[in-house]
């Protein structure tokens, strides 16, 4: 009697070792399945992509002169409306909201100096009451080229010689740079209404930052 329940209790052990390999080499097949599906890849693609989304992601690059710069998700490429823009970009907003985004450039030792430059931007703004409005400045390098930032919040007046151009616009804001070049000064340019330019803010700063000479070139 033992020995038949030995012989028992072994079989059935086996049985029950057959049955949960089974069962767990079926579980690796669903796995495995559900690893290589098209739906599994998609949600695999968009979770490592999503991290690394923002405001100033990227969906290319543009060349001008020797230089080259990543060109943020949303600008569309329009032709420049003059000689002294190498490059021009449309972004668009809520309604009918628009910005421009362009890079003035007029040529090795001109353009003036960044004094007075921030001075003339200055100029062409004005605060609710009428009164200057202050500029905030930043400066940092970006791959060797020194870059002052200027951004001026208020009712402006575009133009493009000293003091204000056109009607005054309210509530606009103007980001322009200054990139000191070996090539010569470049000067980016992004403005609209405020909370536009404001969304892209960090896409402005993001090709500014990126701004590089093409390799080989100076």
């Amino acid at each position: 009697q033992p020995e038949l329940e030995r012989r028992v209790y072994v079989m059935t052990t086996r049985r029950v070792s057959w049955m949960v390999g089974c069962l767990f080499a079926l579980a690796g097949c669903f796995l495995v399945e559900a690893a290589e599906s098209p739906a599994h890849a998609a949600e695999q693609a968009r979770s490592q992509s999503e991290p690394g989304q923002s405001e100033s992601s990227t969906s290319g690059e543009v060349t001008f002169l020797n230089y080259k710069a990543p060109v943020p998700a949303g600008w569309i490429a329009e032709q420049p409306a003059s000689s002294m823009r190498l490059v021009q970009y449309r972004v668009t907003g809520t309604g009918d909201d628009q910005a421009q985004f362009v890079i003035y450039y007029f040529g090795q030792g001109q353009g003036g100096s960044v004094e007075a430059n921030v001075a003339r931007w200055q100029s062409q703004f004005r605060g609710p009451d009428g009164g200057t409005v202050e500029p905030v400045v930043e400066r940092f390098k970006a791959h060797d080229n020194a870059v002052t930032l200027v951004e001026l919040m208020g009712n402006y007046a575009r133009g493009v010689g000293a003091g204000p151009g056109e009607d005054f616009k309210q509530n606009q804001t103007l980001l322009a740079a200054v990139v000191e070049t070996p090539s010569g000064n470049l000067y980016p340019q992004l403005h609209g209404p405020s909370p536009l330019v404001a969304q892209q803010k960090a896409a402005f700063r993001a090709f500014l930052r990126g701004l590089q000479s093409v390799a080989g070139t100076q």
